[in-house]
């Protein structure tokens, strides 16, 4: 079975050195989204400054297969003056 590799840079690099062995590629995209959807849960504070991260996702020989890309902004209607965010409702 092989072994997909997903990297993380999120301001600081965060390398696989296990990989995970899945059956194929649309495995490995659906392993890259839950992975990054629980990274967005756990880590939503430090998502919020600014800064894109992404998820690049290679295979056992290191061939880059795909990348995920993720960033937040706020909008310049959601700042009260104080440059805090309000809110949408």
């Amino acid at each position: 079975m092989p072994r997909y590799f997903f990297h993380v840079q999120d301001g600081r690099a965060i390398p696989d050195l296990e990989g995970t062995e899945l059956a194929d590629i649309g495995n490995a995209r659906q392993e890259a989204v839950q992975f990054a959807g629980a990274m967005l849960k756990d880590q939503a504070a430090e998502f919020w400054t600014g800064e894109e991260w992404y998820m690049e996702v290679h295979d056992q020989t290191g061939t880059a297969l795909f990348t995920l890309r993720f960033s937040a902004a706020e909008g310049a209607a959601n700042k009260q003056a104080d440059g805090r965010a309000k809110p949408a409702f």
